[in-house]
């Protein structure tokens, strides 16, 4: 009822109402130059390279004979399959990707090009997380994707803020010490 009352009067606020957190009205993922230029390369790759390649392998395996026996052929046209599902993948991904600049992140909150600072009260230590998309995530390296479960924890906060929350049964009681932008 309050989404439809808000629709209606746009300008209307309830008392009880706390601002929605939206991390971005964007639609498709969030990437980084860089990786964009990666994922394009690994397409051309595979439809310039790859599809050739195995339309030849398609082709000899054919030319040994008997098709329903022939490991080869079984082999490439499953091969085939992969190469035209991962065409479609990319192409749907990078089709739907927005790039964005370092100088479009705003560092006032946590949010897709960002580093913060946290202080771990569960693990009494500060960690250091970058907030990219899920092209560049590299969990070992604390580079997290704002899709994940705890980038999406932290998308919004701000410095100061106490978050407490649990994941997969896991704990977390984090303050907000520094946001700023990430080198990407």
């Amino acid at each position: 009822v309050k989404e439809l009352i808000t629709k209606r009067f746009p300008h209307f606020t309830f008392s009880d109402a706390t601002p929605a957190k939206v991390v971005s009205s964007r639609k498709g993922i969030l990437t980084t130059l860089k990786m964009f230029n990666a994922k394009n390369q690994e397409l051309q790759q595979i439809i310039n390279t790859e599809v050739p390649k195995n339309s030849k392998e398609i082709e000899e395996a054919r030319a040994l004979g008997d098709l329903k026996e022939n490991a080869e052929y079984h082999a490439a046209k499953e091969r085939q399959t992969f190469l035209n599902a991962a065409v479609t993948t990319l192409t749907t991904e990078i089709g739907s990707a927005t790039v964005i600049d370092r100088k479009e992140v705003d560092a006032s909150k946590v949010a897709f090009g960002t580093r913060v600072t946290l202080e771990d009260h569960e693990a009494e230590k500060v960690e250091h997380f970058t907030i990219l998309g899920p092209w560049e995530s590299k969990p070992t390296e604390n580079i997290i994707s704002y899709l994940s479960p705890l980038g999406d924890k932290l998308m919004g906060a701000k410095v100061g803020e106490s978050l407490k929350f649990t994941i997969n049964e896991r704990k977390y009681d984090f303050t907000v010490k520094t946001i700023e932008v990430a080198d990407f």
